[in-house]
């Protein structure tokens, strides 16, 4: 079954802003993890205060036969050195 067909799961949430969200994508993704970040598109767009108040956080979905996978990957000890190197090599990509 190919990730497009399957149902997607959310993850864990982040606050908007701060760059965690997009660090755990991209360490995800450099897992060959299929990946986004739900409102992202949304809250993008929306100035401040209404980014927290009226559609609140982001949340990281995958497919649901990578949840175990990309939980255990996530939870793992994972330096904020780390993510921040991986969000910077998946955005040059």
């Amino acid at each position: 079954m190919d990730a497009a067909d399957e149902t997607w799961v959310a993850i864990t949430d982040f606050v908007w802003g701060g760059g965690e969200a997009e660090a755990a994508a991209a360490l995800l993704r450099s897992e060959s993890i299929p990946c986004y970040l739900k409102n992202d598109d949304v809250l993008r767009h929306l100035e401040w205060p209404l980014r927290d108040t009226t559609y609140g956080n982001l949340t990281l979905m995958v497919p649901a036969s990578f949840a175990h996978q990309a939980r255990e990957i996530l939870n793992s000890r994972v330096s904020e050195a780390e993510l921040e190197a991986q969000a910077e090599k998946s955005e040059s990509e």
